[in-house]
């Protein structure tokens, strides 16, 4: 027995679950698909500056509430780079200006980290930022810290820790980065007793690539969407008819959006993986689908490849997610395939 549904949206990342939620405001009848986290787990968390229109990010920060996505202009990394930013979630978001010690925290026991570069990169920026050592246990990875930091006896302690070692500092702080390594849950409560305890605001630094934040963000997004992978599909008349999943459902959709992603999440190799499609662009980084103007891919003459399939996020090619905007432009091609199918 076959599901029919309007839209079929494959891939759970920033593109894919816009599209879905666009999709089900506008008052289609939606189902979304994902195998694993969506490229927007393996972020920094923040959306990146670009060209975003409101009612984009507008749904985006509705889809994303319970982590609360804040417009900032900047944010300070976990290599101590102050970086342009759109938004970023609630508890790496500080309105960072010029004056006033900043304090920059460590872990002892969290041997991937050290403020001290952090701070002296700060320094060479212009901010005026000290080191802070907090004495507290042994862990190889932040991963590794996060998924520890559900003990509520391990959020006390760190607490403690923390608290303790800024009032050995001394010294007068304006605000305190910590790396962002506090839970995959939303950390906001415990920045905000780290602040009445302390007497001074704090914020996560921005991760890198495969942040909490990031992961965060995917396990949000990838709610409401079925765990499955495409294993064929049928295709008559220049449409996609049926979508076959792995676990043998069969799913019949008016339109399908294809946002599995480019290497990272999967959904390239030498070709796109679930249609076959071409990959088009010289070079690595802007490798994608050649599409029309309706964000719909084509096959490898030029041709339209199915006039029911619309590609969103990093599928698309051209671009280069670090430089031309990542997390944005998926969530601005997202609404867009979410309006367009």
């Amino acid at each position: 027995m076959s599901i029919q549904t309007d839209v079929l949206v494959i891939g759970s990342g920033a593109a894919g679950a816009v599209a879905l939620a666009r999709a089900k405001e506008r008052g289609l009848n939606a189902i979304g698909v994902s195998k694993s986290i969506g490229a927007s787990g393996y972020s920094s968390g923040a959306v990146d500056f670009y060209d975003l229109a409101p009612e984009a990010l507008k749904l985006f920060q509705k889809l994303t509430a319970s982590i609360g996505y804040v417009l900032t202009g900047y944010a300070v990394s976990q290599a101590g780079l102050v970086k342009q930013c759109l938004a970023t979630q609630a508890s790496q978001a500080y309105e960072l200006a010029a004056g006033g010690l900043l304090g920059v925290v460590e872990l002892s026991g969290l041997t991937c980290f050290r403020a001290a570069p952090v701070a002296h990169m700060l320094k060479s920026q212009g901010y005026e930022a000290v080191p802070i050592t907090a004495h507290l246990g042994h862990w190889n990875t932040f991963l590794e810290f996060a998924k520890d930091f559900e003990d509520p006896e391990l959020l006390d302690s760190c607490m403690d820790a923390i608290v303790q070692a800024i009032e050995a500092r001394s010294v007068d702080l304006k605000h305190v980065f910590v790396p962002a390594i506090f839970g995959l849950s939303p950390p906001m409560l415990f920045l905000r007793s780290l602040q009445m305890r302390a007497g001074v605001s704090f914020s996560e630094l921005l991760g890198l690539s495969h942040s909490i934040p990031g992961l965060r963000l995917g396990n949000l997004l990838s709610q409401g969407f079925k765990a499955g992978s495409v294993a064929r599909f049928e295709y008559k008349a220049q449409r996609i008819t049926q979508v076959i999943l792995d676990h043998g459902e069969v799913i019949e959709p008016k339109s399908v959006i294809l946002a599995t992603g480019r290497f990272l999440s999967g959904g390239f190799g030498s070709q796109e993986l679930l249609f076959g499609l071409p990959l088009v662009g010289e070079q690595r980084f802007k490798i994608g689908l050649a599409c029309d103007e309706h964000q719909r891919p084509l096959g490898a003459f030029g041709e339209l490849f199915a006039s029911n399939l619309f590609a969103a996020g990093s599928s698309l090619g051209g671009y280069d997610p670090a430089e031309d905007g990542g997390m944005a432009r998926a969530i601005a091609t997202g609404y867009r395939a979410g309006d367009l199918c």
